[in-house]
């Protein structure tokens, strides 16, 4: 929070909202780079940094300036208590859950395509092999949808042949 806000109170966040738009871009420019330069890591947290600085300085605007004061009470009482700053808080409870919901479609995915399909997409992407990534995720979900039709299949076949032979007898 800046000492505008602190100084001049509730309304004082639409002087604001060009800091806070920056605040968002810069983290959006530094993933940019960490994403071209491969350091995917950098860019995820890069991303994290953007995604908390936006809501801060929406909900900055959207309670007029409520949320600042909110956080700068916050960063008070955390003051000396080894407690994370709200905008850390913010960063850390973003990162949580994007990490759950991130190893979430990770697992689904990895079963969809099964483990070697899997293992050998990440090589390929590792490798800078986008489009060979991509076509071994699909092969890899084509032949586990062609085991799971096959074993439909299969069962459909059985079932009728159990019920001709219940209706025949």
């Amino acid at each position: 929070m800046s000492e505008l806000a602190g100084a001049e109170g509730l309304g004082s966040e639409l002087l604001e909202e060009p800091a806070g738009v920056a605040e968002t871009a810069l983290p959006a420019a530094e993933g940019m780079y960490h994403a071209a330069t491969g350091d995917w890591a950098g860019a995820a947290g890069s991303a994290l940094d953007m995604s908390a600085s936006a809501l801060e300085t929406t909900a900055a605007l959207a309670t007029g300036g409520l949320s600042e004061l909110a956080g700068a009470g916050w960063d008070n009482a955390a003051e000396g208590t080894g407690l994370p700053t709200a905008h850390d808080a913010l960063h850390d409870v973003l990162d949580a859950g994007t990490q759950a919901g991130g190893n979430a479609i990770g697992a689904g995915l990895e079963s969809l395509v099964g483990d070697e399909a899997a293992h050998q997409s990440a090589v390929a992407f590792d490798d800078g092999d986008v489009i060979g990534g991509l076509g071994d995720m699909a092969a890899g979900a084509a032949g586990t949808v062609g085991q799971a039709v096959e074993e439909a299949a299969s069962d459909v076949e059985q079932d009728a042949a159990d019920l001709w032979n219940q209706a025949t007898q």
